[in-house]
């Protein structure tokens, strides 16, 4: 068996484990090993990028921002704000997020404890059509085995989002990896799109 801890070395021997085991078309089998994508690599190495695709009226503005809310009862704190307008013509915008160390290694930090991270946003369909910057980590002074990061899909977006707002991805504090509920667990940070009135 071979151990990698190389990261980049790694990519290329999962990829090349991924591909072998094809079952032809004429055999009949249980088990199928299927081709692995790029979002599976950055699933398994833990990788903080994401896609998201959200339907908006073309020349529509808006901001994605980057948020802290320390209690129910306490306002939200943003560690960044950029804004954004959707191009003639657009009936949706494809927005592309990674948050990556700045040591350049290939590693997850949302859950780590960084005290600054590399923030990106690609919008090919919007002015501007990206932003590169330093921001504070969310929720930094909190371990890792006490924070739970959700990705969101529509219905989990719903449960997390404020007026105007479309929640793209949370991280949780919580209590050994385990949050009380979404909506109930605090501090939290938020990667939000936020929509002008």
């Amino acid at each position: 068996m071979r151990i990698c801890f190389n990261p980049v070395a790694c990519l290329g021997l999962i990829v090349a484990l991924g591909t072998t085991g094809v079952v032809n078309a004429d055999e009949t089998s249980r088990l199928e090993r299927l081709p692995l994508t790029a979002d599976d690599i950055s699933s398994v190495i833990g990788l903080n990028i994401y896609k998201f695709r959200i339907a908006m009226d073309s020349r529509t503005e808006f901001q994605i921002a980057v948020s802290v809310q320390n209690a129910a009862d306490a306002k939200s704190r943003f560690l960044n704000r950029q804004t954004f307008t959707s191009d003639e013509g657009t009936k949706a915008v494809d927005l592309l997020l990674s948050f990556l160390p700045r040591d350049d290694t290939v590693r997850g930090v949302l859950l780590s404890q960084d005290e600054e991270i590399e923030y990106r946003v690609r919008c090919s369909r919007c002015y501007p059509s990206g932003i590169t910057t330093i921001i504070s980590l969310p929720l930094s002074e909190i371990p890792g085995t006490q924070k739970t990061l959700i990705p969101m899909t529509a219905d989990r977006s719903e449960k997390l989002s404020g007026e105007h707002e479309t929640c793209l991805i949370a991280i949780l504090a919580s209590e050994a990896g385990n949050p009380v509920s979404m909506q109930n667990s605090y501090p939290r940070a938020k990667i939000s799109v936020i929509f002008s009135d």
